[in-house]
């Protein structure tokens, strides 16, 4: 199993442990001190005729959430991490070849409640490396502030300017692959018997070159998710990605798309912790369109995936040790 995923495990269930023991007995009654939608705990009013400062809010209740997801497995939605919040992500294949890292991560820090800030490693298809390639971005994620309403999509708009990655395509021969993106995607939850039911879907337009030679690509995305349980979501989604095919012998660079999608749970363990599990068309064996073994009915076209996404309130945590300036309003 990758070492990403057994640290952001461990990391998850410390931050479930530390909020069940620092959980105060009378944490049921009434439930004192709820968490404010962005990760901050929000606490109750004193009663009449006290004069002592509101108690703080303990490590459980502020590790209790509600934090909001950003992403399905790899396709973005409309939801932000929230303000004060970092959200660390990332999920990897169990059928990769030793020695191959086949995965994808994000880290997102929130800004205000309409936005994130990121940084996000998502796969592309090389013809010449036996997995898929990671293409490092920077970017921004913001979601249109309009009110929700039922028949009415939310929308956000993402913004990534791709960082460059080198492929070495023969012995001495590297070249350089980037992909800038606009990304537009909506949600639509969905009403009457079908109310556990969310629609996504997404257009991202990529600029996508290797060394001087670029294509503009239009990749759209759909994805759809089921509340199966209070803690558990049956998800869904299909996209296409950018494919390389850099030429060993010339400048004369191909760029294409390929399609892929996953099937799976996400399942929250604890409020600060999701666990992913997906069935995946795997792309580190579609890739080869000539293989007399490819097609949905061979075995080495599905891929196993999994992941975790640890969500760290650090602005709560942060005033808790000092009194900064976005603290005055806070007494944690």
């Amino acid at each position: 199993m990758p070492c990403w995923f057994a640290l952001l495990t461990v990391a998850g269930f410390a931050l479930a442990s530390l909020a069940a023991q620092a959980r105060p007995a009378h944490a049921d009654d009434a439930d004192a001190a709820a968490a404010a939608p962005n990760g901050s705990a929000q606490l109750a009013a004193p009663t009449p005729g006290e004069t002592s400062h509101p108690a703080r809010a303990s490590l459980g209740q502020i590790l209790s959430g509600p934090f909001r997801s950003s992403h399905l497995f790899a396709m973005p939605t409309t939801d932000v991490v929230g303000a004060y919040v970092l959200s660390v992500a990332a999920d990897g294949s169990l059928l990769s070849e030793t020695g191959v890292l086949s995965g994808t991560g994000v880290a997102a820090v929130g800004f205000g409640d309409i936005a994130q800030l990121e940084y996000r490693l998502s796969t592309a298809v090389s013809t010449f490396a036996r997995a898929p390639i990671a293409l490092p971005s920077l970017g921004v994620q913001m979601k249109v502030p309009l009110p929700e309403r039922k028949y009415l999509p939310a929308l956000a708009v993402a913004l990534r300017l791709g960082l460059t990655h080198e492929d070495e395509i023969a012995v001495g021969r590297r070249v350089r692959e980037r992909v800038n993106d606009l990304y537009v995607v909506g949600r639509l939850h969905l009403w009457g018997p079908l109310a556990k039911v969310t629609l996504h879907g997404g257009l991202r337009v990529g600029r996508a070159t290797i060394d001087d030679t670029g294509r503009t690509l239009l990749l759209p995305a759909g994805g759809w998710e089921v509340q199966m349980t209070p803690t558990t979501k049956l998800a869904g989604e299909l996209a296409l990605m950018p494919m390389f095919a850099p030429s060993a012998t010339s400048t004369a660079h191909s760029i294409a798309s390929k399609p892929f999608g996953r099937l799976g749970i996400r399942w929250s363990l604890h409020p600060a912790l999701i666990i992913d599990a997906s069935l995946g068309y795997r792309i580190e064996a579609a890739r080869f369109d000539t293989s007399p073994q490819g097609g949905l009915g061979a075995l080495i076209d599905w891929d196993i995936r999994l992941g975790a996404e640890v969500f760290l309130p650090w602005g709560v945590l942060v005033c808790r040790a000092g009194d900064w300036f976005f603290c005055k309003e806070r007494r944690l």
